[in-house]
């Protein structure tokens, strides 16, 4: 991700026999070691956060690779592979408004909306499946062109391309504009 998202401190692992989620614990725990001092990782029962220090949590794994994020802003990581696109289509009318479903052009688009949208609702804390917010999806309070207005107006989405997957991050930092792809 760009030194233009400052402030906060990425983990990778990879993905080993003892699989993704122990991959995103590694990862979590390279992410707050170069954070700070006395921060551990802890789970809230729906999700991971940091208890010892004043600091947001996010992580995302794909099948060989996992990320962690750390910052003292709210924030959501989602990390897609390209290969997930052809599956994807499946999902969208759920996920996706009528707005949003007409600009996938492709399966990479799938995969950057999926990504976009999960990055998003994770900085809102809340994931895809809380609350009914996609129960109908053309009636959704969450919709990516209204996550800004839905949680923050300094909320900011980037993606980048990893090669064989899609990074996603939203978070809040100060002076900064909204980027994304699908609005």
């Amino acid at each position: 991700m760009s030194d233009a998202v400052g402030d906060l401190c990425w983990g990778w692992a990879e993905v080993a026999d003892d699989g993704p989620s122990a991959a995103g614990r590694r990862a979590a725990r390279s992410a707050l070691d170069a954070f700070g001092a006395g921060l551990v990782l802890a789970h809230d029962g729906s999700r991971p956060i940091v208890t010892g220090g004043d600091a947001s949590i996010s992580i995302s794994h794909t099948r060989r690779i996992a990320v962690a994020v750390v910052g003292r802003t709210p924030l959501g990581v989602d990390l897609c592979e390209l290969e997930r696109g052809p599956r994807l289509w499946a999902l969208i009318p759920r996920f996706a408004t009528p707005r949003e479903q007409a600009l996938i052009a492709s399966d990479r688009d799938a995969v950057v909306l999926w990504a976009a949208k999960e990055a998003g609702l994770k900085a809102l804390g809340l994931g895809l499946l809380d609350g009914g917010v996609f129960d109908d999806p053309e009636h959704s309070p969450v919709h990516l062109a209204s996550l800004v207005a839905y949680a923050r107006p300094d909320l900011s989405l980037v993606i980048e391309d990893r090669g064989d997957a899609i990074l996603a991050l939203a978070y809040t930092a100060p002076s900064t504009t909204t980027v994304a792809p699908f609005m």
